[in-house]
């Protein structure tokens, strides 16, 4: 399916008389294990751009107009000398060279494939390239200081480096890609502001798109429920990220051991889905991307039995009950490594960040019925963005609230 661009209407209530803090230059991207995506604000509305990761060689043939025959269509782009199809359901048409995906290793930040989904993400969002960008990158937080043997440098100062040095290495920070056989596109990059994954979506639960403060005020109406100890969960499809903040600041002895490497959808999910797939069919060439993509049509049916049969070469599989079981078994995972231990410690609230709570929500809030679990359907500055858009769509509040505070 071709990428499309998605346009959040301006938030109620957001005002700008003295003018728009973002400008277009300033981009946010999260180039996560499960989805890319990149957001940029224009006059207070917000562009974004969300495709699920991977990529595959492609030729980018079509052939000529046949009536009453549809042809696959496919996104591709032109990287680095090789022509890429990305995007939903890419693996399902172009089947001559296996999915390219690179998940569960610190090695993929800073990777050719991590640099193209940023690059490629802020190409199909039609950032204008007239002038250099700003961007804004996560990471995971335990990875933040992890020193990579080969170059002796931090994840953090990989990401920022490679993408700040460009194509060529020069130190130029200019970054070029096509399109759909488009004209190239070359982008300049400027900065490069390398965060801890969580930040982002506290900042979209904290912070406007004009940098202002907002208090998620408790039901009683005694208490913001973003002071004093709160735990940002992101729980995506490679990890669980968990960033703790003490009264707006983050607690940096806690972030060493802030990232479960084995806490994310594709350890609890994806990799016992394909596990069964190849006890049961004995076919091997399914990847992450397939079962994600299952998953999440599940989800948006709201987890309806019928979503959940398959087809998988000559077989079709009912996979529901599977479903289920694993999703409630994640769920006690989660309570058991992660809201368990924080609650214990004096926790005030938890932020949900990442798709991995489209699956757990409904258990845990149920197994802490009074704890004050903050999801963006609660709040009407947030209320549009989904959960695994949050992380990303942060990006944008929280340069803004740089620059304020700056220019005060």
């Amino acid at each position: 399916m071709p990428v499309t661009i998605e346009k959040y209407s301006r938030p109620r209530g957001l005002k700008a008389e003295n003018g728009w803090i973002l400008k277009p230059n300033i981009v946010s991207v999260d180039p996560g294990n499960g989805k890319w995506s990149a957001f940029y604000a224009d006059a207070g509305h917000v562009y974004s751009v969300n495709i699920p990761h991977g990529r595959v060689p492609v030729t980018g043939d079509r052939l000529d107009d046949i009536p009453g025959v549809a042809q696959a269509d496919i996104t591709y782009v032109d990287w680095n000398g090789t022509r890429y199809g990305i995007g939903e359901g890419v693996w399902n048409y172009a089947t001559r060279y296996p999915v390219e995906t690179f998940q569960g290793s610190e090695l993929r930040y800073g990777s050719d494939l991590h640099i193209m989904a940023i690059i490629a993400t802020i190409a199909l969002l039609r950032v204008p390239s007239s002038e250099p960008l700003f961007l804004v990158v996560p990471v995971p937080p335990g990875l933040m200081s992890t020193v990579l043997p080969a170059t002796g440098e931090t994840v953090r100062d990989r990401v920022q480096h490679v993408l700040t040095n460009g194509q060529r290495g020069d130190g130029s920070g200019t970054w070029t890609i096509a399109i759909n056989e488009g004209k190239p596109i070359t982008y300049t990059l400027k900065r490069v502001i390398v965060i801890p994954e969580g930040l982002g979506g506290y900042a979209a639960y904290r912070w406007t798109l004009q940098g202002e403060e907002i208090k998620l005020m408790s039901e009683d109406n005694t208490r913001d429920l973003l002071a004093g100890r709160v735990v940002i969960g992101d729980l995506g499809l490679g990890t669980a990220d968990k960033l703790v903040l003490f009264k707006g600041e983050i607690a940096p002895e806690e972030l060493q051991h802030a990232t479960d490497e084995d806490g994310g959808l594709y350890t609890h999910m994806i990799q016992p889905i394909l596990d069964i797939i190849v006890s049961e069919t004995g076919l091997r060439h399914l990847r992450a991307p397939h079962v994600d993509e299952w998953l999440r049509r599940w989800a948006k049916s709201r987890y309806s039995p019928d979503a959940a049969r398959v087809v998988v070469g000559n077989y079709q599989i009912d996979l529901h009950d599977t479903f289920v079981r694993l999703q409630n078994k994640y769920a006690d995972y989660v309570l058991q490594t992660l809201i368990e231990p924080e609650r214990r410690k004096g926790a005030n609230a938890f932020a949900e960040v990442g798709g991995g709570w489209l699956f757990i929500e409904n258990k845990i809030r149920s197994s802490y019925p009074k704890f004050p679990f903050l999801t963006p359907l609660d709040w009407q500055h947030v209320r549009g963005i989904p959960l695994f858009e949050l992380n990303g769509y942060g990006g944008l509040p929280f340069a803004a609230n740089n620059i304020r505070v700056h220019k005060r």
